[in-house]
């Protein structure tokens, strides 16, 4: 429980947690607004639509890590040669920009009632924003408490643990 108190970690956790949150909060969602009398899918057709965000999250597998290393490494050259665990959280810019607009774009779509296309591939942008979070949370509590990372990934799943099965923490905030 006092890795929890690490900043990284504590970090870590508040990210990761809320980005969960979230998908939780589509998964309510998507039956909801797509089974409705504007889109009127099936509950097949509904399941359907979680291949958007797996295909994006897949391209963002992809791309992320490489991409990560690739600013760390142009940091660490603009740094000196110093390494700082920070520089991972860079991938944080454009998992925000891709995150935003995959969540409100998706909320924007419904309400204006685009064809069933736009919110599915803006949903799919979540999926993408989310890998690109996890990616910077996970390699920052490494490369800051390389020592303790495998505590450190026990805490952070412990706490969304909790999350999951209580529904208390971050579900409650949103």
């Amino acid at each position: 429980m006092p890795l929890f108190f690490y900043p990284a970690v504590c970090w870590a956790t508040l990210c990761y947690g809320t980005s969960v949150t979230w998908l939780g909060v589509y998964g309510v969602t998507l039956a909801q607004v797509f089974g409705g009398p504007q889109y009127n899918f099936t509950a097949g057709q509904v399941g359907l639509i979680g291949l958007s965000s797996w295909i994006f999250g897949m391209i963002a597998n992809a791309t992320g890590g490489p991409l990560s290393d690739l600013i760390a490494r142009f940091m660490t050259k603009r740094n000196n040669g110093v390494y700082e665990p920070e520089f991972r959280l860079l991938l944080m810019i454009p998992a925000v920009i891709i995150g935003s607009i995959g969540y409100f774009g998706f909320g924007w779509s419904i309400e204006e009632g685009d064809r069933w296309i736009v919110p599915v591939i803006l949903y799919g942008f979540t999926g993408m924003g989310g890998v690109y979070l996890a990616i910077p949370v996970y390699t920052y509590v490494v490369d800051s408490h390389r020592a303790l990372a495998p505590e450190a990934f026990v805490t952070v799943y412990s706490f969304l643990m909790l999350e999951l099965t209580d529904r208390s923490t971050f579900s409650k905030i949103l």
